[in-house]
């Protein structure tokens, strides 16, 4: 499976490395310049359409980060049958979230839209279910002794590779802190989520989510290896 991955600044980076490190799956990338309108009127000045990088990935990851590029990107996924995911902007997913979906609904192609990609769940379709059995939502396996931890997998990861970090640097904690612990290590990774309190949606930021979702893991992990 060849995954494309379109970058924007210091966005996609990591994902690429992860998918690399830790993935059978081939990666290839483009970028888009990071400095860019509010407005785009004509988005192929941005991205070119004739790119074989659509017609020859299965999946497309998009950081373009710009709900315009984002509707073209999704444009030429379904035009060529490719799947496509993009992670949630924060001001995208309070304030426009269902505009975009039902947009991107229209195109016809088959994508997820994970407020942060580390909450991305288990996907049915051929290419994100085979992308999600590894990315996404983590899950940890651990090994325990005389109530520390031991020994810690990441069986699926964030794709930033903050669970890889989680895993490694869990060790010997206490089972009473490891779910504490792992929170706060995914976001020391450190997470690149929006921080602190958005009041006009009163809720918290995308790196809390992070946190939150690797403790739960690592609750689960312990739970498991308890039973």
């Amino acid at each position: 499976m060849k995954i494309g991955v379109i970058k924007r600044g210091k966005y996609g980076s990591r994902l690429i490395d992860t998918l690399k490190n830790h993935s059978p799956f081939d990666v290839v990338s483009i970028e888009v310049q990071e400095d860019l309108p509010s407005f785009i009127d004509y988005p192929e000045d941005y991205i070119d359409k004739d790119l074989g990088f659509f017609r020859d990935s299965d999946l497309i990851i998009s950081f373009a980060l710009h709900i315009d590029l984002d509707l073209y990107i999704a444009k030429l996924c379904a035009k060529n049958n490719t799947e496509l995911l993009i992670p949630g902007e924060e001001n995208v997913w309070h304030s426009e979230r269902s505009a975009l979906v039902k947009e991107l609904k229209k195109t016809g192609v088959t994508f997820a839209f994970p407020r942060i990609m580390c909450m991305l769940g288990e996907k049915s379709s051929p290419v994100l279910g085979e992308y999600s059995k590894l990315f996404g939502i983590p899950i940890f396996k651990c090994k325990i002794e005389n109530g520390r931890i031991v020994s810690c997998k990441a069986i699926k990861s964030a794709p930033c590779g903050a669970s890889y970090f989680v895993a490694k640097n869990i060790l010997g904690c206490s089972v009473e802190e490891a779910p504490q612990q792992a929170a706060l290590f995914a976001q020391y990774y450190p997470c690149r989520a929006p921080r602190g309190y958005n009041y006009v949606a009163n809720e918290v930021e995308g790196i809390h989510l992070a946190g939150e979702v690797h403790k739960k893991a690592m609750e689960d992990a312990i739970k498991d290896e308890k039973r």
